[in-house]
């Protein structure tokens, strides 16, 4: 009978057909405009259920756009990863994200990625655990679909019960009934096995597909874009160039538009923005530099963020 009753919970435990029937709460959702939360906040929080969604203000993420080829497109997750850990400092460490896709064109795919400090989410998670809350995930409220942060998935306490209706049923029955029952789980077990097997099979060569989508991606992505963007025109190849050269390490862009002779770079520095102007006007490319808007300082990068218009010098041969 022990024995019986061990498998059964075991099959109960891997198999969410078992679970109950009737499905529960729905988690309450959580708005929240500012990290940390005061202790009066958390209280707040709690009042409203024991399962939490955390929607967070989008003013609290750095919003960038990404766009992908279409080949990249089943496979954005990983494309997306790849080109925040080369643009962003420090390979994008501490820090966690969301995307969601803003435009659908026949040759590109456009992403919107809310990026957040992993550290406050991490805390804010804790916070909320220690007052025996469950934070199921966090999302950007203007984002829904996808979350910054989601709780490993558990079986709650209705599976406890349905354990406890199993094991009074199984002490019910006639000891004919339980042996057929037992053969049919040593079945079910073994079914189970070998859906596992597959599924590892499966998930191995999904693991080396995606290792070699992401290479030919990067490659796609830092030669194929880069060649229909600028092969026609290698003055801006050159504006480039020279951007590249005289920005120090203290500063990195975060967007750049080229039109025409007009340069409109938005970035961020832990340097002087007045000496990096300065760097820019002795470019021999530049004719004008001029700082558009103020100078706004990023909290969740530590950086002053500023976007600065430079004007190019027509070239020597242009008519």
């Amino acid at each position: 009978m022990s024995k019986l009753l061990s498998r059964l919970i075991e099959v109960l435990a891997l198999n969410d057909a078992f679970l109950p029937g009737l499905p529960g709460p729905r988690p309450a959702v959580v708005q929240i405009n500012r990290l940390p939360l005061l202790p009066q906040q958390l209280d707040e929080a709690l009042r409203q259920g024991p399962n939490l969604v955390i929607h967070l203000a989008p003013n609290l993420a750095l919003e960038r756009q990404i766009t992908l080829p279409i080949g990249a497109a089943s496979h954005a997750d990983q494309a997306i990863a790849l080109t925040l850990r080369q643009s962003m400092p420090a390979q994008a460490r501490g820090l966690l994200w969301s995307h969601e896709e803003v435009e659908r064109g026949q040759q590109k795919r456009v992403y919107r990625v809310f990026i957040v400090k992993e550290e406050p989410i991490l805390r804010l998670v804790k916070d909320l655990q220690s007052r025996a809350a469950a934070v199921e995930g966090i999302f950007i409220a203007t984002a829904p679909k996808t979350p910054i942060w989601r709780a490993q998935a558990r079986h709650g306490a209705g599976l406890k019960i349905w354990v406890c209706l199993a094991a009074l049923a199984v002490a019910g029955v006639s000891i004919a009934s339980i042996a057929a029952l037992e053969s049919r789980i040593g079945e079910t077990r073994q079914i189970v096995e070998t859906r596992r097997s597959n599924v590892a099979a499966l998930e191995t060569r999904l693991t080396t597909l995606s290792k070699q989508a992401e290479e030919v991606e990067a490659e796609r992505l830092g030669l194929s874009d880069a060649m229909a963007q600028f092969g026609a025109d290698t003055g801006r190849l050159g504006v480039l160039t020279d951007l590249s050269t005289l920005l120090p390490d203290a500063t990195w862009v975060s967007e750049l538009t080229i039109s025409n002779n007009r340069v409109v770079l938005a970035a961020f520095t832990s340097g002087d923005v007045a000496d990096t102007i300065s760097l820019l006007q002795g470019a021999s490319r530049v004719k004008a530099v001029a700082l558009e808007g103020p100078v706004s300082f990023d909290s969740y990068s530590g950086q002053n963020r500023f976007t600065v218009a430079i004007q190019l010098a027509e070239p020597a041969n242009a008519p």
